[in-house]
């Protein structure tokens, strides 16, 4: 009897885990959160310096750390902006470089992390179609199409009609569709004509 017990409390408690995982995506404000974090991931390499020159960053800095503001250092001029370039250029070249092995590990990990917001992001469309911070009203900052945008090319011939369906029901705008059609094109250059479809 006990055994009997434990067997139907684990199978409604299984099926109770598998309904509330497939109404997920039906709570605006779970979703929100959702989204904002994908975004998030979506930046959590690429979105940093870890990657690139850090030039811009220990500009900005050196421009705060002298209180001078965006107006006060374009009214400075060509040369008294190119001082404060070569300090900050200096400081940049003495942070130590990133091997390729580190780079590539570094992509790697935002790679796996692409991959899995390209399988949920898929996932939520086709549950809700699309979904974006404006149509949920979210407070968090969710740019659901950057997902799409950095999407490996085995996600592609997925992501198309998703998305073609999207554009024709003006849920997802023309320069958002542009960005990633453009990544489902293998990024050639841009063609910013609205009017396409």
């Amino acid at each position: 009897m006990r055994t009997k017990s434990i067997l139907i409390i684990l199978i409604v408690s299984i099926t109770f885990l598998n309904c509330r995982k497939e109404n997920k995506f039906e709570n605006n404000t779970e979703l929100c959160k959702i989204l904002g974090k994908m975004t998030e991931d979506d930046q959590k390499i690429r979105g940093t310096t870890k990657l690139f020159d850090p030039f811009f960053e220990i500009l900005d800095s050196i421009k705060t750390a002298n209180k001078l503001t965006k107006e006060i250092y374009t009214n400075l001029s060509t040369e008294e902006q190119l001082e404060w370039g070569k300090i900050a250029r200096k400081i940049a070249e003495k942070r130590s470089k990133k091997s390729k092995k580190e780079i590539d590990s570094l992509w790697n990990i935002q790679t796996k992390l692409d991959n899995k917001n390209t399988e949920l992001l898929i996932e939520i469309v086709k549950k809700r179609g699309w979904v974006d911070k404006v149509s949920l009203n979210c407070e968090e900052y969710a740019a659901p199409w950057v997902i799409f945008r950095h999407s490996q090319e085995k996600y592609w011939k997925e992501i198309r009609p998703l998305i073609e369906k999207a554009y024709k029901e003006k849920k997802l705008g023309g320069m958002e569709y542009i960005m990633i059609d453009n990544q489902l094109k293998g990024r050639p250059s841009f063609n910013f004509d609205f009017e396409k479809k």
